[in-house]
């Protein structure tokens, strides 16, 4: 079968077409041309009739495509045209989808930011398709499984400063997260696509396993001065930085730390999340002299200016070859205010400038071509202004940083349900991980490394501690890179993740061994 190109204006409607072509359903082909490119030839006769695909032809023109690839049909018999055209729109109405299958990939697309849109479902088709799928990822939201470990001994520690593990897909040091080549070994060339990590609050929990936990909170500050930056000059142009901490020091961190990088537009801040603990500790003691605290909180920023043009300073300037376009024309017809007299609303002020600018309605544009025919200006059709925009916008939105949280659903405030039952699954799990002091638990990992990465992203967390983080990745199909200074918990994390997985080797320094024989041998 050959395909050739031939102009649009060879082509010949069939005037005893049956299949209807609503103008609503012509817009959605244009959209789906616009969106993965004209990749289903016109089906015509050697008379240039057209034989299958008027709906395309008729978007074609609209989008002001002046050259389009066809199949000519010439074996036909003129019965057989007919036939085949009847039969070719007939036969793909015949069957209907798998639910099951259709509901997931959909969601696969929805949870990359696909707009499902472009698919051709109206609204309410797609709500009723995805009701069952919406109500399988709420059940699957307990499917988050607290791990099982046993405590490690001080005097079994065989892991030793500089050490370099992988787990599976896993990287772990034991090393310093203030230190630029400990986080250059760790780090192997790669960049993280999200930052989650816990540092230390100056709790003074030092004995309990929390290094630098006992610092003045002037020191901490000093010390986050350190960590921070080496912490954004690994992650991507487009990644999500999650800190944890308590009222004070992230108060520190945000006003001399995060502040001016966001006044120079290196980072957006996005939300202060509060992990709501319901009950603080002395709460009705009459000693205290201030309200208990019953929370942790968590600093969330993404790289690079996220907001969409809300004015000209973050302006992407992507979008300066459609926007000059449009001014000049505009410029042809009078001057920049010419806008007025060709729309009867007020969104034209939008079009033109780079504050607050806008992509035309298909509508308004056509209002422009029209008001600006006498000048010679708006020449350029929709479709292919459209186009240019359409891609454009692709490299867009891929500058700006990952972001779904409908797995979820959850506003910036996550309580951990206070019952008995959770509260002795916590505390099963702050021992099982080494009792160490400050463990996250599962559904707080897991939460914000689905909201900020996709499967196979790495997340970067430079306080290792007990290892929460790189068994939420092993759970999310993430890869997790670990730092942590001290050796128990580096030898911690190691026996957590092998528990976790039934593993029985580890690579350590480049070499694969045994665990159990390399730590008793």
């Amino acid at each position: 079968m050959k395909i050739e190109k031939i102009n649009i204006s060879k082509i010949i409607e069939y005037s005893g077409n049956a299949k209807e072509h609503p103008e609503w359903q012509i817009e959605q082909i244009k959209n789906s041309i616009q969106e993965f490119g004209f990749n289903d030839p016109i089906a015509i006769d050697e008379k240039g009739i057209i034989i299958e695909g008027h709906g395309r032809y008729l978007a074609l023109k609209e989008l002001g495509y002046t050259e389009v690839e066809v199949i000519r049909l010439n074996h036909l018999t003129e019965e057989q045209k007919t036939a085949y055209a009847i039969a070719h729109n007939k036969l793909t109405m015949n069957t209907e989808f798998d639910i099951e299958k259709l509901q997931y990939e959909l969601n696969k697309l929805e949870v990359n930011g696909f707009d499902l849109d472009l698919l051709g479902f109206d609204e309410a088709e797609l709500e009723e398709i995805t009701e069952d799928e919406i109500e399988e990822m709420e059940e699957d939201r307990t499917e988050i499984i607290e791990d099982d470990l046993e405590i490690v001994e001080s005097k079994n520690i065989v892991i030793k400063t500089g050490d370099l593990i992988e787990l599976g897909n896993h990287r772990l040091m034991c090393g310093d997260s203030t230190n630029l080549e400990d986080v250059k070994k760790l780090m192997n060339d790669k960049k993280a696509h999200l930052v989650f990590t816990d540092p230390p609050y100056g709790m003074k929990k030092e004995k309990d396993g929390v290094t630098n936990d006992n610092l003045n909170y002037h020191d901490l500050l000093n010390f986050n001065k350190k960590w921070i930056p080496l912490s954004f000059g690994n992650l991507k142009e487009n990644g999500s930085w999650y800190c944890w901490g308590i009222d004070e020091p992230l108060m520190d961190i945000y006003s001399n730390i995060l502040k001016p990088k966001i006044e120079n537009d290196e980072i957006t801040f996005r939300n202060l999340i509060t992990w709501n603990k319901e009950n603080g500790q002395g709460q009705n003691s009459e000693l205290t002299r201030m309200y208990a605290t019953a929370d942790e909180k968590c600093l969330f920023v993404m790289n690079g200016v996220q907001g969409f043009n809300t004015n000209s300073e973050n302006y992407y300037e992507g979008w300066e070859p459609i926007r000059q376009y449009l001014a000049e024309e505009i410029e042809k017809c009078g001057g920049s205010k010419a806008w007025k007299k060709a729309l009867d609303n007020q969104m034209g002020k939008h079009y033109f400038t780079k504050s607050q600018w806008v992509f035309p309605t298909e509508e308004n544009y056509k209002k422009l071509q029209k008001y600006g025919k006498e000048y010679g200006a708006f020449q350029k059709e929709y479709g292919e202004l459209k186009k240019e925009y359409e891609k454009i916008k692709s490299k867009f939105y891929a500058s700006r940083a990952y972001f779904n949280n409908t797995h979820d659903n959850m506003n910036n405030v996550w309580t951990y349900e206070n019952s008995s039952v959770k509260q002795a699954e916590f505390k099963k799990e702050k021992k099982e991980a080494g009792g160490h002091a400050t463990p996250k638990p599962q559904f707080i990992c897991c939460r914000a490394i689905k909201s900020s990465s996709r499967e196979n992203e790495r997340v970067l967390d430079l306080f290792g501690g007990s290892g929460s983080t790189l068994i939420a990745c092993e759970q999310l199909n993430r890869k997790a890179y670990l730092m942590e200074f001290e050796p128990k918990w580096v030898q911690t994390i190691i026996e957590r993740y092998l528990r976790f997985t039934g593993e029985k080797e580890i690579n350590i320094n480049g070499k694969t061994v045994n665990w159990e024989e390399y730590k008793n041998g």
